[in-house]
């Protein structure tokens, strides 16, 4: 399965016959925020597969030190949150996502805290600071800069206690595997102790991340490689907004060591 001459479309060559499988409702590939939540809003209705190419704990969820910006104080409004965001965008954003996104984070955030997330509080709210592009203070963290770590600690604990989601570490996702229709029916990948693994699934969710590895300097955990973006591509997926890349702007580096991220806070 090699497709045209000049385009392998997988990257392994695959016999069903002979490799092992699964099979799912739903499949998640990745396992930052993204994969992690939508992995248990999906549990609410079918059987789960969360993999990851590492553990649960290496992500870029998890290295994240900055907090999260929603309408959190009395004073604030989802329209001055929307404007701010739309000025900052430079005219480049799209207004339907973003208005629903700061509508939703309210509540989401809300959410996190009633999982167990120890947002930082002030006289028993969660606290708020002001930071570039905003117009009021509206920045929540968590244990000062460990917004990230916090918030995958209870996702994952989330995850772990749900009967309906499977989790597979160690799993290298190699190619999306699509039928005659081009709809996508599966995955190909490597256990890193079973070998070679096809899993089926109803429904399959992309969460595998950016690709900060690609660039000599990055903060990115090791396992942000861009496969993920690969294999969709591959695939026949449309690919957007590729020029848009996030880089955290103060890092310490040092020749003989790794490099690591230095405050926003200190930056201001």
């Amino acid at each position: 399965m090699t497709g045209n001459p000049e385009f392998r479309r997988y990257l392994v060559n695959i016999d069903s016959d002979s490799t092992q499988q699964l099979f799912t409702d739903c499949l998640v590939v990745g396992a930052g925020i993204a994969g992690l939540r939508a992995a248990i809003e999906a549990a609410e209705h079918c059987n789960v597969i969360i993999i990851c190419k590492d553990t649960l704990e290496n992500s870029n969820t998890w290295k994240a030190q900055g907090g999260i910006a929603s309408v959190l104080d009395k004073a604030d409004t989802f329209e001055s949150h929307i404007t701010d965001t739309l000025n900052t965008g430079c005219g480049i954003c799209d207004q339907k996502v973003v208005e629903f996104v700061i509508r939703q984070g309210p509540q989401l955030i809300e959410q996190l805290f009633s999982w167990g997330a120890e947002f930082d509080l002030v006289d028993g709210q969660i606290a708020t600071t002001l930071e570039g592009g905003h117009t009021h203070p509206r920045v929540a963290h968590a244990h000062g800069d460990e917004t990230g770590r916090i918030i995958a600690e209870v996702l994952i604990k989330k995850v772990r206690q749900n009967p309906n989601i499977k989790i597979v570490e160690h799993f290298y996702t190699i190619d999306l595997l699509t039928n005659d229709d081009n709809e996508c029916v599966g995955i190909i990948g490597s256990d890193k102790l079973k070998g070679t693994q096809i899993i089926w699934a109803e429904n399959i969710i992309l969460a595998t991340g950016g690709a900060g590895q690609l660039y000599r300097e990055t903060t990115n955990p090791e396992v942000a490689t861009g496969d993920g973006i690969a294999m969709a591509f591959r695939a026949g997926t449309t690919i957007r907004d590729m020029e848009f890349t996030q880089f955290h702007p103060t890092t310490l580096s040092h020749p003989l060591s790794d490099s690591f991220l230095i405050s926003e806070a200190l930056r201001g």
